[in-house]
């Protein structure tokens, strides 16, 4: 067994396409299959891929889709291209060969040595599921994210825990695959060495949209609210009314939740590990 596959889904990235390819390119450890799936651009973005793809060594696969509506979208949408991604990946005749499958989105740029650390934690800890690095944002700043959990825009799954917890399209499913990973006995953990530069992530969807998509996962109103705070300490206030107000409505409008019991009960009592992330003194 060796090797791993990417999807890069992307919609109007021309501003990124150089950066992105020249940070793939210098991989130490380059994917063996390489899936971007082209969101209908309407900026050169699929014009800049193929003048950019001589630079990469490996098989790269470029599919555009159609797109149902012209709003940004960073859920079910979102998620039904890196589901297409994976599909065309699991269709090729070598992908039993895989150890790893993951995802890197057209505003991540890993350092060179990032997928080949994320492929030697997966050989080093065979408990381990999914992985990533840690991330800075691209003015250099530090990322809003704990270190502990795995990023979902550059993040590596094990073939054998994405081919048993799947890819779970939907509102934040990044979040609820990691959860699935979790439920059949998989351990997600993060490899500090790698580290990757990124758009801040969610820095294009308003904070009612993880609001939303806290009632889908199953979130009681005790978590939303300790979420609520966790975000006020952090310094976004504005993000926190919108998180509450987006939640609360989806909750009062009966919004439909996730149809799997096991996650949703996950997120019932998730408000604890949240009282973790609370300050203390000393």
């Amino acid at each position: 067994m060796s090797g791993y596959a990417l999807v890069t889904p992307l919609r109007n990235e021309a501003d990124n396409i150089a950066r992105l390819f020249s940070a793939m390119s210098s991989q130490t450890l380059v994917p063996e299959t390489w899936v971007i799936i082209d969101d209908s651009s309407s900026d050169g973005s699929r014009e800049l891929i193929e003048e950019h793809r001589r630079h990469f060594s490996g098989e790269l696969i470029v599919q555009t889709r159609a797109r149902p509506h012209s709003d940004y979208a960073l859920g079910e949408h979102y998620a039904s291209l890196i589901s297409s991604g994976f599909e065309l990946i699991k269709a090729k005749h070598d992908y039993r060969q895989l150890i790893g499958v993951g995802i890197c989105d057209a505003d991540c740029f890993p350092k060179p040595n990032y997928f080949a650390l994320l492929m030697e934690f997966l050989n080093k800890h065979p408990r381990v599921g999914l992985t990533s690095g840690l991330d800075h944002r691209l003015d250099g700043k530090p990322s809003r994210r704990r270190a502990s959990w795995v990023r979902g825009n550059c993040r590596l799954w094990r073939r054998q825990c994405l081919d048993q917890a799947g890819y779970l399209v939907g509102p934040s499913a990044d979040t609820t695959s990691l959860c699935s990973a979790l439920l059949h006995g998989w351990q997600a953990k993060v490899e500090p060495r790698a580290s990757f530069a990124a758009r801040e992530l969610g820095a294009r969807s308003p904070g009612s949209y993880y609001g939303r998509s806290a009632h889908y996962r199953g979130l009681g109103i005790g978590g939303a609210i300790i979420k609520t705070g966790l975000d006020l300490l952090r310094g976004r206030p504005q993000h926190a009314g919108s998180y509450l107000a987006g939640y609360l409505k989806a909750r009062a409008s009966g919004e439909p939740q996730i149809p799997d019991p096991n996650i949703r009960r996950y997120y019932r009592y998730y408000p604890l590990s949240l009282l973790r992330q609370l300050p203390t003194k000393g």
